[in-house]
């Protein structure tokens, strides 16, 4: 895999989680005030340490890649 196309994919995955935050509030809200499951699954994945997780993913791959490629 190309190290554009994981930066890419990356930038498209922050892009859709800030478009969620900016919505989150209005989704969000009434599964908190009912206490609802829901709110766990549809929400807390879409949380700011998602695009941690995202960011972190793609370095640790973009520099295996490259340590990959540096060995052969």
């Amino acid at each position: 895999m190309n190290t554009r196309v994981i930066v890419a994919v990356a930038v498209l995955a922050l892009i859709a989680c800030w478009f969620w935050w900016q919505e989150e509030e209005k989704w969000c809200d009434g599964f908190y005030q009912d206490a609802s499951p829901a709110a766990f699954t549809v929400c807390l994945p879409l949380s700011p340490f998602v695009a941690f997780g995202i960011v972190t993913t793609c370095c640790v791959v973009i520099i295996w890649m490259k340590l990959r490629k540096s060995s052969r």
